[in-house]
């Protein structure tokens, strides 16, 4: 199967990114690394009118410990999570679980994974 036509916008913040959306309803989706989106996409089972890419937005990738509390980024990594310190001493579940394989690990997005009701590509699930 074959993509259909879309209009592809690179956001430069999450308040233009938010503006897309509001602005496009239900024809946007959300890219971040393509991992979940593009193979939907390909397959036919999601057709967007747009595409709003946020994989280069700064500040939203990564773990932080602040004040007793961890915060994740939308654009963290699967495989950062997986080996973060910080996530490995006060979120050891999620530290352990595999997340996918390593294509998945090293480009996947845990805001991705988190809009997709497609589970990620493992042995373990």
């Amino acid at each position: 199967m074959t993509i259909r036509p879309f209009r592809y916008v690179r956001a430069a913040s999450v308040a233009e990114a938010c503006a897309l959306l509001a602005e496009h309803g239900a024809g946007a989706k959300l890219l971040a690394g393509g991992q979940s989106l593009l193979p939907m996409m390909n397959l036919g089972l999601v057709e967007p009118e747009v595409v709003v890419d946020v994989g280069r937005i700064g500040g939203i990738e990564g773990v932080v410990e602040d004040d007793g509390h961890i915060r994740i980024g939308a654009l963290t990594r699967h495989r950062t999570l997986e080996r973060d310190p910080v996530v490995a001493a006060h979120l050891p579940l999620v530290s352990a679980a595999t997340l996918g394989t390593c294509a998945c690990g090293c480009a996947g997005r845990l805001g991705a994974r988190c809009l997709t009701t497609i589970p990620p590509p493992s042995s373990r699930w």
